[in-house]
């Protein structure tokens, strides 16, 4: 089993990692966690993907490892990450399954939502959300990072980039605006102070061509056709780095082509880890957490 990381995670020496490592472990089951220096810097790359490639070979290429029962749990950002790898012609036709926890779908809608601090509802509204800091943070680095003169970043990261870190939405700023040199900073600027969901996702239509294609080579629910393993979605409903829509998205767009094998929305974590637990009052969630895991033991065992 791989176990891919997400953006700014605590790295595979946390005690949390370790433990649930160990624990897969001592079940017989051989355990893989890399460690990303980009991921742990709090960014994003495109070539991340390539890494967990990389990792599953050498993995499945592991004496001890059975190579037909190999699998990719991404957490975070990582499921979002296993499922671009899990489609990736060098190991497409070996990867057994793939279990993307907190996962988003598309990094369109996923930016939008953070922009605006709203997801789209079922229905089509937008449903009120609150990033976490997290998410705040690397959405702000991100963005900052398409503006490609060193002035105009520095403007926009000394004049809005505080009221977004506060968890505030900055207004948007004509006197700003007009100062900025360069296109792409006008575009990232009306981003990052759009005022809701709607202008949030027509700004991110608007963001220069290199930056939307960088956004769809990261968005797993637009290569989800070269996938050739069993797909389980899981997601935490409270989630606050990664709407859990996100999910349902994926989820969506797995089932008609005969790839999703689990979906499964949980009450009990703080995005990803355990939150805290009253064991009574969560054992039906509890119950639902265990068999999507049994699942996944019985792919790898």
């Amino acid at each position: 089993m791989l176990l891919v990381l997400g953006v700014n995670n605590v790295g595979r020496n946390h005690p949390a990692v370790e433990r649930v490592a160990d624990g897969l472990a001592r079940t017989g089951v051989a355990v893989l966690v890399p460690d990303s220096r980009v991921l742990l810097e709090g960014r994003l790359e495109v070539g991340e993907v390539d890494g967990v490639v990389r990792a599953f070979q050498l993995l499945a290429a592991r004496p001890e490892v059975d190579p037909e029962r190999v699998g990719i749990f991404g957490f975070s950002v990582g499921g979002s990450l296993a499922l671009l790898a899990a489609g990736d012609e060098r190991i497409a036709s070996r990867v057994r399954w793939v279990n993307a926890f907190g996962a988003f779908a598309d990094a369109r809608t996923y930016l939008a939502a953070v922009s605006a601090h709203a997801y789209r509802g079922s229905d089509g509204s937008a449903v009120a959300w609150t990033p976490s800091p997290l998410a705040r943070e690397v959405y702000l680095r991100y963005l900052l990072d398409q503006v490609p003169r060193v002035s105009d970043r520095a403007l926009l990261e000394a004049e809005l980039g505080p009221a977004i870190l506060a968890a505030e939405r900055p207004s948007p700023d004509p006197r700003l605006r007009r100062s900025l040199e360069t296109d792409a900073a006008g575009r990232i600027h009306d981003l990052l102070t759009a005022s809701s969901l709607d202008e949030a996702a027509t700004a991110v239509e608007a963001l220069p061509s290199r930056t939307r294609s960088f956004i769809d080579a990261i968005s797993p629910v637009r290569h989800l056709y070269a996938i050739e393993a069993d797909v389980h979605v899981m997601h935490e409903t409270e989630d606050h780095h990664v709407p859990f829509v996100e999910s349902r998205v994926l989820a969506s767009a797995l089932e008609p082509a005969g790839l999703l094998a689990a979906h499964t929305e949980f009450r009990l974590f703080d995005h990803v880890q355990p939150d805290d637990l009253d064991l009574v009052a969560a054992a039906p969630e509890l119950v639902k957490l265990l068999l999507h895991v049994r699942t996944l033991m019985e792919e790898s065992l």
